[in-house]
């Protein structure tokens, strides 16, 4: 370790607070100033943690989770995220809502998934916003509500297609594509598809390239058509697939 390294992390031991703490845990997960040592870096996260550092809280609950520095123990993990949570941390609020919502870890649990997902989405979590709106509408087999509401689904779609999702783009898409809690517009869906499909999401790749190949919103365009589709074949996608939230 160079004397400027050791200066640095000496610097962050001697003030001693949970913030300094999980700073040092960050130098040792991704080898800042020192050598990359998970099972130390858990070690100062869980210090940090213990102090009430919602960050570190957080962290612990991906370590225990993926197994990195510590065995693997998915009920320290969610503990651990549902203390960070409890703090107001928008990674670990939309974290949380997205495993009540399909059952990973705890038992589906709708009214849990949404009471975590939605302060997170008020303060502008693109992807708490987006799995807010897919529980609204029930996207590929979600806990949905019966009748599904478009309308709240439409609203935090939008929010997270504004801010690039192109996940939220594809199912907003498929709203204005089938008319469902807005009127059915050709023109916006296939420009939503484009968007998502100019990111490299496969499905709307696909659906971009249907639309083109039978002038839906767009003008008709066969070569375009084969364009998209291509780039769908070659991710393996042939037709919409469902996300994947972890």
């Amino acid at each position: 370790m160079k004397a400027e390294d050791r200066a640095n992390l000496c610097d962050l031991l001697e003030l001693d607070t949970a913030t300094s703490q999980y700073m040092i845990a960050e130098n040792y997960y991704y080898g800042i100033d020192v050598d990359m040592d998970e099972e130390e870096s858990f070690k100062w996260y869980l210090i940090a943690a213990n102090r009430g550092n919602s960050r570190a809280q957080y962290r612990l609950a991906i370590m225990y989770y993926h197994g990195n520095g510590v065995e693997i123990d998915e009920n320290k993990s969610f503990r651990w995220l549902l203390k960070s949570a409890g703090q107001g941390y928008a990674e670990a609020q939309c974290r949380a809502g997205s495993m009540y919502a399909v059952g990973r870890c705890v038992h589906m649990d709708r009214e849990k998934a949404i009471r975590y997902l939605k302060p997170a989405a008020d303060s502008g979590h693109t992807r708490a916003e987006f799995v807010l709106g897919c529980l609204y509408f029930g996207a590929d087999g979600w806990n949905y509500p019966n009748p599904p509401q478009y309308l709240i689904a439409k609203y935090w779609l939008s929010r997270s297609a504004k801010s690039n999702s192109p996940e939220a783009q594809y199912y907003l898409a498929g709203l204005y594509r089938d008319g469902k809690g807005v009127k059915q517009d050709y023109r916006i869906a296939s420009c939503w598809y484009r968007s998502a499909a100019k990111l490299e999401h496969s499905s709307s790749q696909y659906e971009l390239s249907i639309m083109l190949r039978d002038g839906l919103g767009v003008e008709k365009n066969l070569q375009e058509s084969a364009y998209w589709a291509k780039l769908a074949r070659m991710q393996g996608i042939d037709a919409a697939m469902p996300f994947n939230i972890m």
